[in-house]
């Protein structure tokens, strides 16, 4: 959670005092992720449920960062530089879809 929070710390004025819903809704999208066989799709429930928010780009790289991280630090020793990049162009092709969509979203709106 720290790392979403370092990465992410736009997250500490949306949620000032509830950080157990952001770890919840943390843990749903990265399930959600793992399991998803459309990402576009993915990236537009995200868009749809985020864009009451005003997300920032800083805010979708961060996330991404803090993903790595995380995973980084839960693979401990078996994360392998090599395995860590694939993590990194992973979340970064998942983060960047879903901002994609999130734009579009936000562009609808208006």
């Amino acid at each position: 959670m720290s790392s979403f929070l370092k990465y992410c710390p736009d997250l500490k004025t949306k949620f000032p005092s509830n950080y157990t819903l952001v770890s919840k809704m943390i843990q749903t999208f990265i399930s959600n992720a793992i399991s998803t066989s459309d990402i576009n799709k993915l990236g537009r429930s995200f868009a749809k449920s985020h864009v009451k928010h005003k997300l920032t780009d800083d805010h979708f790289q961060g996330f991404s960062c803090a993903l790595v991280d995380t995973i980084q630090s839960r693979l401990g020793k078996f994360g392998t530089i090599e395995l860590i990049k694939i993590w990194r162009a992973t979340t970064d092709a998942i983060i960047g879809a879903m901002q994609k969509e999130y734009l579009k979203a936000t562009r609808n709106r208006r």
